[in-house]
């Protein structure tokens, strides 16, 4: 046991310590506590996320610029499309980056779920997870067989229709893709608006759905800007976790189970600091080890996103509406009648294609927006581009299920000390070769004759690039992350694997992890929503463990 138990404050005992109130723990905090007999500690790093900027969906642009409500982290050097590596955000505040993201509310493919089981999860079937959906869900379609009303989660279709993306979904159409009103229904190649997690123009993120509606619970305490340092042990058994608030370290202990929801970058960092992970890379940062896991922080799994600009002939883009006056009035239209451009996040509409010929249900994931960016200085979102003067428009594309793998480990046993994080973008063929079909299929869709007179030409990366190898380089300039890094303490029964299909980190007791770092493979899009469904289903699993042992 590692104790350092006389420097340390007592915080108190409770039920369950559940570290990270991000898009899982939300989740998990409020599923949990609807016991009145348990008690529940929930602690974030960050603040609360209370601010009418993170309720107004465009605010996102300026939250993924705030340091103290989100936290940077540098990746590479890498061996993939991005060697200089970029600066990923993360949400730092309650709702994590539910708080700070931008909104796209997929499922992911039933396929993805399927995956799951059959590669020996038990319970993580379409079956179980498509069935979470419709119970979280109140979308403005309604019930129906892909979708759910009545649920905490509000789900909207971009209201924001416009003649310039009603004529790339219907270029689409002409492709013979299926135009559809909801895009997480299963079908085929698809195009259509953009759903979001958003009501009444406001987000429906993780804190808003789940967290702030019980805060009020006496059973359920919060605590923000407290860093969980480690998880304490009593032998292989997890008794609670030592935090710092700011004065210092105290102890909090879990009588049934301590919950570790910290996201694909920080879960891990929490595990190897607490023990748990690779004996040699422990040993290395004089790390007592407790269970020798070296699957923990292993298997990452990102989306390589493309971005391709054009001009547009035509007045339709939104750039100028984010300069000059027309951006307070914009600002001022939100508050008072909750429209506008700031009422959505400006991910105008997608369309989920195959472009594997090889494929049998989509692989890529486009997305369209009537905005394009001063890209002279791209790395990655925290920068804050500028948007054009000129009228642009820009796509997105990337592949959905990446088979290239990086990594997150620590590099101190300090625990504020950031992780190495290598991603290794497209470093296997078939990330490769799906992204090179994407890409010509991103053209033959914006350079349909029915835009000719709408569309002209391409801004970034550039008509010059024509070959597979030129396409290929263009994402070592034009690439970004989707912010969907997961799977880095996955699910499963192998050596690799850091946690079972009861999500129980594999080698101790009374410690599960819930959050998308137990991902086995990427899911199909956005990583929001499936991270508040998983958690769904954990909490299910926690509260069934908890009946069998009484």
């Amino acid at each position: 046991m590692r104790d350092a138990g006389a420097t340390e404050a007592d915080g108190g005992q409770f039920d369950y310590v559940i570290c990270g109130a991000g898009a899982a723990g939300c989740v998990v905090a409020n599923r949990l506590s609807a016991d009145p007999r348990i008690s529940v500690l929930l602690i974030e790093a960050g603040p609360s996320d209370k601010g009418w900027l993170t309720d107004m969906p465009r605010g996102f642009a300026k939250l993924l610029l705030n340091q103290r409500r989100a936290r940077y982290f540098q990746t590479g050097p890498d061996n993939g499309a991005k060697p200089g590596g970029e600066m990923w955000s993360r949400g730092r505040m309650l709702g994590g980056s539910s708080s700070i993201n931008g909104m796209l509310y997929f499922h992911g493919l039933p396929q993805d779920y399927d995956n799951w089981e059959a590669l020996g999860n038990e319970g993580w079937g379409w079956d179980r997870i498509g069935a979470i959906f419709r119970q979280m869900e109140d979308h403005v379609l309604g019930a129906g067989e892909a979708r759910g009303a009545g649920g905490p989660v509000k789900v909207t279709i971009n209201p924001e229709r416009s003649p310039l993306m009603d004529e790339v979904i219907r270029a689409g159409g002409a492709l013979g893709w299926d135009m559809v009103d909801d895009l997480n229904e299963p079908a085929g190649d698809r195009i259509g608006y953009t759903p979001f997690n958003i009501g009444k123009a406001k987000r429906s993120g993780s804190s808003q759905a789940f967290l702030h509606p019980v805060m009020s619970r006496p059973n359920l305490t919060v605590l923000t800007g407290t860093l969980v340092q480690r998880v304490v042990f009593e032998g292989r058994r997890a008794v609670g976790v030592v935090a710092d608030g700011g004065s210092g370290s105290t102890r909090y202990l879990a009588g049934r189970e301590v919950i570790l929801a910290g996201g694909a970058l920080q879960t891990p960092q929490l595990l190897e600091l607490s023990g748990i992970g690779s004996a040699e890379r422990l040993k290395e940062h004089g790390i007592e080890v407790l269970h020798n896991s070296p699957g923990v922080g292993e298997n990452m799994r990102e989306h390589c996103l493309i971005i391709m600009q054009r001009r547009l002939k035509k007045e339709w883009s939104l750039n100028r509406e984010f300069s000059g006056w027309r951006a307070p009035f914009n600002v001022a239209r939100w508050f008072a009648l909750q429209n506008g451009p700031m009422a959505f996040p400006g991910f105008d509409a997608a369309a989920l294609i195959a472009c594997d010929p090889a494929a049998t249900h989509p692989d890529c994931h486009l997305i369209f927006s009537r905005t394009s960016m001063d890209l002279r200085s791209w790395d990655g979102w925290t920068k804050g581009p500028q948007l054009e003067a000129l009228p642009g428009m820009q796509l997105m594309g990337y592949p959905s299920q990446p088979r290239s793998q990086g990594s997150v480990h620590i590099t101190s046993a300090d625990p504020a000390a950031a992780p190495q994080i290598r991603v290794n973008y497209l470093t296997d063929e078939y990330d490769r070769q799906v992204s090179i079909h994407m890409f010509r299929k991103m053209r033959a869709l914006i350079e349909h004759p029915s835009l000719a007179d709408i569309v002209g030409e391409e801004t970034i990366p550039g008509a010059k690039v024509e070959s597979d190898d030129e396409i290929l380089d263009a994402f070592a300039t034009y690439s970004g992350p989707g912010y969907h890094a997961c799977g880095t303490a996955r699910m499963g029964s192998d050596l690799m694997a850091v946690v079972d299909n009861r999500l129980r980190v594999h080698g101790v007791e009374a410690l599960r992890v819930v959050d998308i770092s137990i991902f086995p493979t990427q899911t199909s899009q956005n990583t929001g929503a499936p991270a508040m469904a998983v958690a769904w289903r954990a909490a299910d699993i926690i509260n069934e463990d908890r009946q069998r042992a009484a």
